[in-house]
């Protein structure tokens, strides 16, 4: 831990030397930094300093660099950011969910951060529907996030065979009336949706239009994962 007795700017820009803080995490047991008290860390606020890094670390499921200021009896957290490389992804075999799936490691090189996570998962998530919809199976029908990684397990759809069998006869269908499932199906509903995120562009977005956009833009994300894949099987059927 590095603190400076005075605005986190002077910290960040280097303007004020900082005292370093080693602590057992378990413990609490301050391991360096006798000075620590000089600049008002006294043992009671570093407890509560590491206390709260902990819990933001369990929330996120990885180590954090966190930026944070004290200030009347209270830990004002500022922002937090994963600490990349210090941490292994944990080998689908080395723990089990208990449901007789194979999981597989998608492997990015680092924990992803939550939002990266909600975006991984909401194209999953569509995907999943769009192969579950057509009857077909894929690797990634479920997915896990622990401590950060995904991991991906497949599953069956239920009713494939009678799954499979709607979407073959509606591919045939659009094939008898000389249409094809991408031309004619899929490519207007991915233009319909970019028409939608289209009018966000090129102008200044109040908070609650940033929002929406951000909203919009993960369904929009899900909604191609669907689609991706009733083309690709519309095709396979072709």
């Amino acid at each position: 831990m590095q603190a400076v007795d005075g605005p986190c700017s002077d910290l960040v820009d280097g303007r004020s030397p900082a005292t370093t803080v080693a602590m057992d995490r378990e413990s609490g047991r301050v391991t360096t930094s006798p000075e620590a008290e000089a600049i008002g860390l006294a043992p009671a606020v570093l407890d509560q300093l590491r206390s709260t890094a902990l819990r933001v670390e369990t929330l996120f499921g990885c180590p954090q660099d966190i930026e944070r200021s004290f200030a009347g009896g209270d830990v004002w957290l500022l922002q937090a950011r994963p600490i990349v490389g210090m941490r292994k992804p944990v080998k689908p075999e080395e723990w089990d969910p208990g449901d007789g799936r194979r999981w597989t490691l998608v492997d990015y090189g680092k924990p992803l951060p939550p939002l990266a996570q909600e975006i991984k998962l909401t194209c999953l998530r569509g995907a999943a529907r769009g192969s579950a919809e057509t009857g077909n199976r894929i690797e990634h029908h479920r997915v896990l996030v622990r401590e950060g990684y995904l991991y991906l397990g497949p599953e069956d759809a239920e009713d494939a065979a009678s799954r499979r069998g709607v979407w073959g006869g509606h591919v045939a269908e659009l094939l008898a009336e000389g249409r094809n499932v991408y031309t004619d199906v899929i490519a207007p509903e991915v233009r319909k949706r970019q028409a939608e995120l289209e009018r966000y562009r090129s102008r200044r977005l109040s908070v609650q239009e940033a929002v929406r956009f951000l909203s919009e833009s993960l369904r929009y994300a899900e909604d191609l994962g669907e689609l991706h894949w009733k083309a690709v099987w519309g095709v396979c059927i072709w």
